[in-house]
């Protein structure tokens, strides 16, 4: 009980009522892509009105920190017209004018935004809607979206079980699926781009595309070695990409994964 109050401090006045998702449009707000390389957070308005993004606030966790949020006033001021988008960037490079913000100036609680850097290994955020005032982040109904991901599939790795802090939320407000359900990344792994744009509030792994750096050669996990593990990602990868450029295994980029592949993996086998 005690680390799940981290992610409240600083909201002065937390009301006992339970908050509801009232307000129309504040779940049209979402995450639509998230860039790597680049450190790059996009949201967008997927709904058909204008929503004002006063009182949204971001809580982030990784691997070794919880429960990083935002100031409960770094978006006021900003309103997103249908379709807009902002790009959030965590370098805090943002070019200036309209339709993008740096990380800092969205403000962070007294201990500091410390879930960085932006990249594959095990993430969850959470974007929050509700004012000040009302702000309680253990209630589902104040989760507007939602999105995790991890480069290790194990559901009991210790990141991951640090990264899904706010999942449970997400889940029983609506917005994820499961706790256990992961967008799953490499370290190869350049962006991670939301599919369905039609507004709809639960979103699960199946609805997102993990894009893959193009591969020069079969050493996916570019530890210099072609080996074991790169043959098991291979097969894991067995078969028809499903989408373009998902596919980190189809080396000669033909959409599937076959014994040609398997076959100049093997021919490198090795030093990479």
């Amino acid at each position: 009980m005690q680390i799940r109050t981290l992610c409240a401090l600083g909201a002065a006045a937390i009301t006992a009522a339970a908050s509801t998702n009232a307000n129309a449009g504040v779940r049209d707000i979402q995450i639509v892509n998230v860039d790597f390389p680049t450190q790059v957070m996009t949201l967008s308005n997927l709904g058909d009105t204008p929503q004002a993004l006063d009182g949204y606030r971001l809580c982030a966790s990784n691997s070794t920190d919880i429960a990083q949020y935002t100031n409960s006033d770094g978006f006021d001021g900003i309103t997103l017209m249908p379709g807009e988008t902002l790009d959030i960037h965590f370098l805090n490079d943002a070019p200036g004018g309209a339709g993008s913000i740096n990380l800092e100036d969205l403000g962070a609680n007294p201990l500091g935004f410390n879930a960085v850097p932006l990249d594959p290994t095990p993430y969850g955020m959470g974007l929050y809607w509700q004012a000040a005032a009302n702000i309680d982040f253990g209630n589902p109904a104040n989760i507007a979206d939602y999105i995790q991901w991890t480069n290790n599939p194990n559901v009991n790795f210790p990141g991951n079980l640090a990264a899904d802090f706010r999942a449970d939320e997400a889940v029983a407000g609506g917005t994820w699926t499961d706790i256990q359900d992961w967008i799953i990344t490499t370290m190869s792994s350049e962006s991670i781009e939301l599919d369905d744009l039609s507004g709809a509030e639960l979103q699960g792994s199946d609805d997102y595309t993990v894009n893959e750096e193009m591969n020069e050669g079969p050493d996916f996990n570019g530890d210099g070695m072609v080996n074991g593990s790169d043959l098991a990602t291979l097969l894991a990868n067995w078969g028809e990409c499903p989408k373009e450029g998902a596919c980190v295994a189809d080396l000669n980029d033909d959409g599937v994964v076959n014994g040609s592949d398997l076959a100049t993996l093997l021919a490198n086998w090795g030093f990479a």
